[in-house]
């Protein structure tokens, strides 16, 4: 077996410990309570971003458990498909 090592991307990541971010996203999960271990807690999303730092497509779920195709996100990026 041969393993490979890729260089990271050069990314910013952010915490978000109060949900702003999320909110203002409207992603809160309102499954969860307040004072529950996962309050707070985002739907999953992909975010597409210009070189200018525009959002240029958004795919997100409802739910944990769902994600956003990634086939969804290669058509919609290449031209063919809905973003």
């Amino acid at each position: 077996m041969q393993r490979i090592v890729a260089p990271l991307p050069d990314l910013t990541l952010i915490a978000d410990p109060k949900s702003v971010i999320i909110r203002k996203f409207k992603l809160l999960n309102e499954g969860y309570s307040r004072g529950s271990y996962a309050y707070g807690v985002a739907h999953p999303i992909i975010l597409v971003l210009d070189q200018s730092g525009r959002i240029t497509h958004r795919f997100s779920e409802t739910g944990y458990v769902s994600r956003p195709s990634i086939d969804l996100v290669l058509r919609a990026l290449s031209g063919k498909g809905q973003g």
